[in-house]
């Protein structure tokens, strides 16, 4: 499976960001007769710690898909709607300023476009630049904006590590055409 390194940029007001930041917390949910090896998916809250940033969290699974299983209810679900599934692992929050948060995380077979448009049209208040690259098939990474749940590719850039993708990202500082 193909990993994304992923880098979001969320701006806002201060107490917007505190917001956010709660929100955002929390499991990965758990599917019931997932079949799938992984506890992370397998297991209830009780068997998955808190994250940084949970999809789940930003655009909840709906409990008829829960109940599904992950290989025949959530895989495609996750897909459709986060653009990306299994969420985020590997997750750093930074607080860079009063107006500016950063995550870092990995996601597996595709950029998670999808749940950052999604939540932008609840957090109307706040502007994600969303990052990311694989070092698997050494393309460039692609940069994109959301704002009040629309989306704007801004850019393509090579990316050598992590690092390198955050400090392209701090250096994105296009104004949006959303009104």
């Amino acid at each position: 499976m193909i990993r994304f390194n992923c880098c979001l940029l969320v701006e806002g007001e201060s107490s917007v960001l505190d917001k956010f930041t709660r929100d955002a917390e929390g499991v990965y949910p758990g599917y019931a007769s997932s079949g799938c090896v992984s506890c992370r998916i397998q297991g209830g809250p009780e068997c998955s710690p808190e994250y940084a940033l949970s999809f789940h969290s930003l655009v909840p699974i709906p409990d008829e898909k829960l109940q599904g299983g992950w290989t025949r209810a959530g895989e495609y679900w996750e897909i459709a709607n986060w653009g990306a599934k299994g969420g985020a692992t590997d997750i750093q929050r930074t607080r860079i300023s009063d107006s500016r948060l950063m995550y870092t995380f990995t996601t597996e077979g595709a950029l998670p476009k999808e749940v950052f448009r999604r939540a932008s049209e609840t957090c109307s208040d706040i502007r994600f630049i969303l990052a990311g690259y694989s070092e698997e098939t050494g393309l460039p990474g692609d940069f994109y904006e959301f704002i009040q749940g629309e989306s704007r590719f801004l850019e393509e850039r090579s990316c050598s590590s992590i690092d390198d993708l955050c400090s392209r990202v701090l250096e994105t500082d296009q104004p949006s055409v959303s009104a």
